[in-house]
């Protein structure tokens, strides 16, 4: 799994590899993005801290993709963005 995102139409990897600790399965990510610091959790492990990222609008989403090895099965629910 990796985490990236697009800031003005180009892809930036912030994760480029499942994080230790973390089992591959299903999992629960949250996203935060508060002021200009963005934090990833999965599974309530802190996995991404950056900032200063200078974002004041935009879409947000979720997507995946296969490398190509194999079958990818991926299911999203529960996707949700609100103002802190």
């Amino acid at each position: 799994m990796a985490i990236a995102a697009f800031f003005e139409d180009e892809q930036v990897v912030l994760i480029d590899d499942f994080p230790t600790g973390i089992i591959p399965g299903r999992n629960h990510v949250e996203v935060d993005y508060i002021g200009t610091e963005m934090t990833v959790h999965i599974d309530g492990v802190k996995v991404l801290s950056a900032a200063p990222l200078k974002i004041q609008q935009g879409d947000a989403g979720f997507g995946a993709g296969g490398s190509g090895s194999g079958v990818t099965d991926v299911r999203f629910d529960n996707f949700t963005v609100r103002l802190p």
